[in-house]
């Protein structure tokens, strides 16, 4: 904070990077000892323990600790299945998996960072300032993905041409529609939905919907003539925030779908023809 504190903020400074060694251990240490299931989700996510082997202080953590410590959860359900269907062992896979259709939340503890950060702000911070932690806690998440695509390894490929598997993905992918804290989880419910037989109608209706949300989120000029960190930007997008921390993702952008006086269909159109005119500028630059 004290290059806030004392006005010297440079555009170097406005960068994230990966989280060091000695911070992820110090998490490592948080989540062993808090027991908390949001310190243990980012903690394994610091360490890799997705994609790869964990090593050093890592190896204090498991998905299966997550999993007791978050039993409700489905997301820790969906990671063990993944890694039991990687090692083929089908009989554990479906066992894992039918657990997350039983939960009742799916939560990646994605966006928990910020709003751990936000809370211990000091109330006379200012605005630059707290949009300056804001993009910094978020760039530490952005690092750390969220693990769909392990957890979504039981839903792949051929395995859902299966009746009893297609019904569970079914299950998890209303789930993630109906009781997701993202956006992303939102979209992977979405996808994963139509995956499993969802009509067109509703897929439609539901990407519709997301495409809406992304519009109602986004800066509109300021953010495409380069004027994000404008101090009309740096209020809209604090305000924005401090209302997602408040209500959480969704249901803060329901709110800004339903005050901005346009219908969803309308927002949508609009969020679309926005990423066709970003595609063609990309493909005009390239």
């Amino acid at each position: 904070m004290g290059l806030i504190l004392t006005g010297r903020i440079d555009r170097q400074d406005l960068t994230w990077a990966p989280m060091q060694e000695q911070n992820r251990d110090e998490l490592v240490a948080l989540a062993v000892g808090a027991g908390d299931p949001g310190v243990y989700a980012m903690a394994l996510e610091a360490c890799g323990a997705y994609s790869t082997p964990q090593g050093g202080t890592c190896q204090q953590l498991s998905v299966s600790a997550w999993a007791r410590l978050d039993p409700d959860n489905a997301m820790p359900w969906m990671l063990m299945a993944g890694k039991a269907q990687a090692r083929n062992d089908t009989a554990a896979a479906t066992q894992y998996f039918e657990r997350a259709a039983e939960a009742k939340k799916i939560d990646s503890y994605y966006e928990s960072l910020f709003a751990w950060s936000e809370s211990e702000l000091p109330n006379d911070v200012s605005a630059l300032g707290r949009w300056y932690l804001t993009t910094q806690s978020l760039g530490v998440a952005a690092t750390l993905v969220p693990p769909f695509a392990p957890a979504m390894r039981y839903c792949s490929g051929t395995a859902l041409e299966d009746d009893q598997i297609r019904e569970r993905c079914a299950t998890v992918a209303e789930l993630m529609v109906s009781s997701g804290t993202t956006v992303l989880e939102y979209a992977m419910g979405v996808s994963l939905g139509a995956r499993t037989g969802w009509s067109p109608a509703r897929v439609s209706e539901l990407t519709e919907q997301l495409d809406a949300w992304m519009q109602v989120s986004m800066l509109d000029e300021e953010t495409e003539t380069g004027m994000e960190w404008s101090c009309a930007a740096v209020e809209q997008n604090n305000a924005q925030m401090r209302r997602r921390v408040q209500a959480g993702e969704l249901r803060a952008l329901r709110e800004e779908v339903e005050n901005s006086g346009k219908t969803v269909s309308e927002l949508a159109q609009e969020q679309r023809a926005w990423r066709e005119r970003t595609r063609l500028k990309t493909k005009n630059e390239n």
